[in-house]
């Protein structure tokens, strides 16, 4: 070990550690408010694990999405239970980064197999608003004007 590692093992032993899934930059937590000027943390989550499913796969030249339709299909009861909100929570907190244009919600129905008619969440994520937020270092380039 040499250089900063010296002081702290467990820095080193989380050395070349690359994160994956829903990663929440500190930037969010400046720019996502509630009226009273706290963070709005369950806004924050929500928008990292929607951001999560909207970020590509790479393999080589080609670039794949994580869901299959042309939106995000997530369902309250996912969302309350993947973070521990209730229903009215993660409805607020959906509402309040839609009115601050960082996503579209939109409900569509369907019918089952069975005939029953249901009602299902899409949500949209807003990248070029997004990206306006979120700091993302100095060695990252982003090309906002492509199609979308």
């Amino acid at each position: 070990m040499s250089g900063y590692f010296n002081s702290n093992g467990n820095v080193y032993m989380l050395r070349g550690v690359r994160l994956t899934g829903n990663i929440i930059p500190t930037s969010w937590y400046e720019h996502i408010r509630l009226p009273s000027g706290k963070p709005d943390v369950n806004a924050i989550i929500l928008l990292a694990e929607i951001f999560y499913w909207f970020r590509p796969i790479e393999d080589g030249e080609t670039t794949y999405q994580k869901f299959r339709s042309d939106e995000l299909n997530l369902s309250y009861k996912q969302i309350e239970d993947k973070f521990g909100l209730t229903h009215k929570q993660a409805r607020d907190a959906l509402n309040r980064l839609s009115a601050a244009g960082l996503i579209d919600l939109k409900t569509r129905g369907f019918h089952t197999d069975n005939g029953e008619w249901h009602n299902r969440l899409f949500i949209d994520l807003n990248a070029r608003e997004v990206l306006k937020i979120t700091d993302l270092g100095e060695e990252t380039h982003v090309d906002i004007d492509v199609k979308g």
